[in-house]
Formats: C-alpha cells, sequence, structure tokens
C-alpha cells in the first residue's frame, strides 16, 4: 500500500512556528494535508494552510521530502500573514512556538526542523 502524500507547512510569523493540535489528538503537528489528484504540492500546501486556519501566505519554498510511518510529507517554508480563524472542523487549537518550549509534538515536527537547520548551515 502506498503512503498518503501529504503537504506540510512549517508556518512562520514573528521567528515562530505554527503549531496545530487536531480533534483527538494529544501531540501538536505542523499544519498540511493531502494533496489531490494531479495537485502540485506547493499549492497543496497554501490551500491546506489557508483551509485550516485562513493564514495567507508571502513566500513560501520547497525544503525536502520527510518519510514518515503514515504519510510521505513534502515539507515546504511559508512566510505567513493575517489572522488564524479556525474553522473547527480538524483543528482544535493553535499555538505559535519559539522552538524552545517544552511541548509534546508528533516526528514530523522535528524532522521538519532538522530540513529547515540543515539548509540553513
Amino acid at each position: 500500500m502506498s503512503k498518503r502524500r501529504r503537504a506540510t507547512v512549517l508556518a512562520m510569523k514573528d521567528n515562530r512556528f505554527l503549531l496545530v493540535q487536531e480533534r483527538g489528538q494529544p501531540r501538536y503537528s505542523l499544519p498540511g494535508g493531502g494533496i489531490e489528484h494531479n495537485e502540485p504540492s506547493m499549492l497543496a500546501a497554501v490551500r491546506e494552510l489557508h483551509e485550516e486556519t485562513r493564514l495567507k501566505v508571502s513566500s513560501i519554498r520547497y525544503l525536502g521530502d520527510i518519510d514518515g510511518q503514515r504519510a510521505l510529507h513534502f515539507v515546504f517554508l511559508a512566510d505567513v500573514y493575517g489572522d488564524i480563524v479556525l474553522q473547527r472542523k480538524e483543528i482544535h487549537r493553535c499555538k505559535w512556538w519559539d522552538g524552545r518550549e517544552s511541548i509534546e509534538v508528533q516526528g514530523h515536527v522535528n524532522r521538519a526542523l532538522a530540513l529547515l537547520k540543515k539548509e540553513r548551515e
């Protein structure tokens, strides 16, 4: 069985990353979601971020792939603006994270941050 293809977004604002918590999930993750058939992964990243939070993207770039347990993540770094308006369908809460506060995150969060760190070295 092939893994789900997921657009995953490291959304940045004021040097902090946006984390989302889905209903019923104890750990935070990065915003994003499934890539539709024939949809470019970058467009999926922008679409999913907007659907979940109503944030707008001022710039976006591809960082790399993460082969996760259940999904192949196409990871993008995006500078965002606007106010978060949760649609309350999937996302229970959001948090702007500086990367230092100790909170429970899903495995792909740290792996995406490692992609960003590697790019900046």
